[in-house]
């Protein structure tokens, strides 16, 4: 997993221009909505790398690695990006309604969108986290 504020390569009167990605393949581009207090994820993808933007929102993300390591909770805000590589559990908590840009490398898609998808159950990351610091 790594994870990174995005910032704008050209700035004017305009507005500006954020690149959230460059020079990659993607099979699958999805937006995902959160109302607040949603979570979504709680799986990894055994073959899929997956990218997510915020666009707009405050999201909890726990991430657990695939060699086994305890879970990482981050707090993403908008122009936050996030990549899970494959066999990275993942899931995502709102705290307030949010929108995220999700791309896909890998044979997660279309109609095998679920084909490489392994599910934990919901809440499963967030519950391991907190029983990892003590609450």
């Amino acid at each position: 997993m790594n994870h990174e504020q995005m910032r704008a390569v050209s700035e004017d009167v305009r507005g500006r221009i954020v690149e959230v990605m460059a020079n990659q393949d993607y099979q699958h581009v999805v937006v995902v909505s959160f109302k607040s207090g949603a979570k979504r994820g709680d799986h990894y993808h055994p073959k899929s790398t997956q990218t997510s933007y915020v666009l707009k929102g405050r999201l909890h993300v726990y991430t657990k690695p695939k060699d086994g390591g305890g879970v990482v909770a981050l707090e993403l805000g908008p122009g936050w990006r996030i990549t899970h590589e494959p066999g990275e559990a993942h899931s995502f908590v709102a705290l307030e309604d949010s929108d995220l840009l999700c791309m896909s490398a890998g044979p997660r898609g279309g109609e095998g969108f679920e084909d490489d998808t392994v599910r934990l159950g919901v809440g499963a990351l967030e519950n391991e986290h907190k029983l990892q610091v003590g609450r």
